[in-house]
C-alpha cells in the first residue's frame, strides 16, 4: 500500500475523510436542513422515541454532530456513545453524570430513581432532558432493556407524560432486537423513523470540496468522471464515498478502474454479440447477391437484446438491417371496396355505483374561522376509544394552528387539545375519526405532500382520552 497522503501530525494536513468531522466540514444543504429542522421540531413539540436509521456510512453520526451544535438552552442535552461494553450500570452513570442525578447508594434501581427524580426536577424547571445514542443496536440486550425503561411513560399531576426525550442513531438492525421488539410500552405509534438523506449526483463534488477544505486543501484532486465513479458506486453514502476517496488518493486504486471492469465486461459481452450477428449478416447477405428471387421467402434475423448491469453502461449501436433487401415485386391493381354504412354505436348507459364505506372521503376547504372547523376537546372525548386518528403537528399558540389549517386547506373533522411539557402547554392539531388503521393509512395518503413530508402518526383516541382525563 502507498504512504498515505494525509498526516495526523498537526503540522501536516489532516485526513479530510476521517469519520470524526470538524463541524466546518459537515456538508448541509436544503433537504439535509429540512431533515434536522424536522428533527429538532418532533423533540420539541412531541415525547416520541425518535429513531435515525440507515446503513453504516449514511450520515447518522454526521445529523448527529450537527443537532449537537443547534441544541438550544432549554434542552439539557446528553449524549452517549453506545457500544457492546456499555453495561446498565455504566449506562446509568453516564446519564447519572450527565443529567446531574445524585443517587442515594449504587445499585440499578437506586440509580434509575435518581435519574427519574432528576428528570422530574429538569422538567419543573421548564428544561427539556435529551438523550442521543449512537450505534445503539450495538447495546447488550439488558442495556437497551434499561433504557427503554426510562422512556416509559409516568403520571404527573393526573397526565401520562415522558420524562425524558430520546433519539436513538442505529442501523435496521435495532429491530431485530427482543429488547426493542419486545417491549410492552413500545408501541407502534410511540415511534417516529427517519433516514438520513443521500447525496445525489450533482451534491458529490460540493461535499468532497466542503470535506477537504475543512482539512485545509484548496483543490480538488478529482475529475468529473471520477466523481461519477465514486457517486455510482457508494450509492450516495456519504461514509462510502469517504472511503473511496481515501483510497483513491492514497493510490490504493483508482475510483474508475474497478468501475471500469464492473461496467466494461457485460458491455463488452453485448458488443460481441452485436458484432456477431452483423458478421453473420455479412456472409448472407453474400448469398443473397447470388440468388435475389430465393430471398422472397427468407424471414429476418431475430432480434438480439443485449444486457448491461447499469444503465450508465449502454451506449449508442447504430441500427441494423431489419431484413435484407427483396427483389421488387409489382403490387396488383388495387380495387375500391364498396362504400359500407357505419353502424350507429350508442353507448350504453353507465352506472356508478357507491358504496357506504366507513370513512367517505374527506374533501379539504379552506374553514371561515377556527371555532367552526377545530373541535375542542369535548369531542375527542366522545370518540370511541377504538377509533384512530392522525396527528398532524403541535405548536405553542392555537391562532397557528388555524393558520396551518387554512394554509393547507383541510376540511373535517379536525380538533385540537392542549399538552403540558414541562410547564409550557403545546396545542395539538388532529385530524380524522377512522375504524381502523387500514382506513387511517390510505387516508393519510390522501394529505397534501407538504403535509406528509412531516411524518404525521397514527394514534388512537384512548391514548389522547387517557391524557386528556384528570
Amino acid at each position: 500500500m502507498a504512504d498515505s497522503a494525509f498526516s495526523t501530525t498537526p503540522s501536516d494536513q489532516a485526513d479530510p475523510f476521517a469519520a470524526d468531522c470538524p463541524t466546518d466540514g459537515l456538508y448541509l444543504n436544503q433537504n439535509h436542513q429540512q431533515r434536522l429542522n424536522l428533527l429538532l421540531h418532533l423533540v420539541q413539540a412531541t415525547d416520541l422515541l425518535l429513531i435515525v436509521e440507515g446503513p453504516n456510512g449514511a450520515g447518522k453520526t454526521t445529523l448527529l454532530n450537527k443537532l449537537t451544535t443547534e441544541v438550544g438552552d432549554s434542552w439539557d442535552f446528553v449524549r452517549v456513545q453506545a457500544g457492546p461494553d456499555v453495561t446498565p450500570i455504566k449506562l446509568l452513570s453516564l446519564l447519572t453524570q450527565g443529567f446531574g442525578a445524585t443517587p442515594i447508594s449504587a445499585g440499578v434501581h437506586n440509580m434509575q430513581a435518581a435519574i427519574r427524580q432528576r428528570l422530574q426536577t429538569l422538567n419543573d424547571h421548564d428544561k427539556l432532558p435529551v438523550l442521543a445514542i449512537d450505534d445503539v443496536e450495538t447495546l447488550p440486550e439488558d442495556t437497551l432493556e434499561t433504557l427503554l425503561k426510562l422512556h416509559e411513560p409516568v403520571r404527573v399531576d393526573g397526565l401520562h407524560s415522558r420524562l425524558i426525550r430520546l433519539i436513538f442513531f442505529a442501523t435496521p438492525a435495532l429491530h431485530q432486537r427482543n429488547a426493542f421488539s419486545s417491549h410492552e410500552h413500545l408501541e407502534p405509534d410511540s415511534i417516529h423513523r427517519m433516514e438520513p438523506i443521500r447525496l445525489q449526483q450533482n451534491e458529490v463534488a460540493e461535499y468532497l470540496k466542503l470535506r477537504l477544505l475543512a482539512a485545509g486543501i484548496n483543490e480538488l484532486p478529482f475529475t468529473e468522471a471520477e466523481i461519477q465513479e465514486l457517486f455510482w458506486r457508494s450509492e450516495g453514502l456519504p461514509g462510502q464515498i469517504n472511503e473511496l476517496a481515501r483510497a483513491s488518493i492514497n493510490g490504493d486504486r483508482a475510483p474508475s478502474s474497478q468501475h471500469r471492469t464492473w461496467v466494461g465486461l457485460p458491455l463488452m459481452l453485448g458488443i460481441g454479440a452485436v458484432a456477431a450477428i452483423l458478421a453473420s449478416l455479412w456472409i448472407l447477405q453474400g448469398d443473397l447477391d447470388s440468388d435475389v428471387v430465393s430471398s422472397v421467402g427468407l424471414n429476418p434475423p431475430p432480434p438480439v437484446m443485449v444486457i448491461a448491469t447499469d444503465p450508465a453502461a449502454v451506449t449508442a449501436v447504430a441500427p441494423m438491417p431489419s431484413e435484407p433487401p427483396r427483389a421488387a415485386i409489382k403490387p396488383e391493381p388495387e380495387t375500391e371496396p364498396e362504400a359500407q354504412p357505419m353502424p350507429e354505436v350508442r353507448p350504453s348507459p353507465v352506472t356508478l355505483l357507491v358504496t357506504d364505506t366507513a370513512q367517505k372521503v374527506m374533501k379539504y376547504a379552506a374553514p371561515a374561522n377556527s371555532n367552526e372547523i377545530i373541535k375542542s376537546p369535548n369531542w375527542i372525548m366522545q370518540r370511541p376509544a377504538q377509533h384512530l386518528t392522525l396527528q398532524l403537528l403541535a405548536m405553542s399558540q392555537p391562532a397557528s394552528l388555524f393558520s396551518y389549517v387554512q394554509s393547507h386547506r383541510l376540511g373535517p373533522p379536525l380538533a385540537s387539545f392542549e399538552k403540558r411539557t414541562g410547564t409550557k402547554p403545546l396545542h395539538v392539531l388532529i385530524w380524522g375519526d377512522f375504524a381502523s388503521r387500514e382506513a387511517a393509512t390510505r387516508a393519510l395518503a390522501t394529505l397534501p405532500a407538504k403535509i406528509r413530508a412531516s411524518k404525521p402518526w397514527i394514534r388512537s383516541f384512548e391514548s389522547i382520552q387517557t391524557t386528556l382525563k384528570p
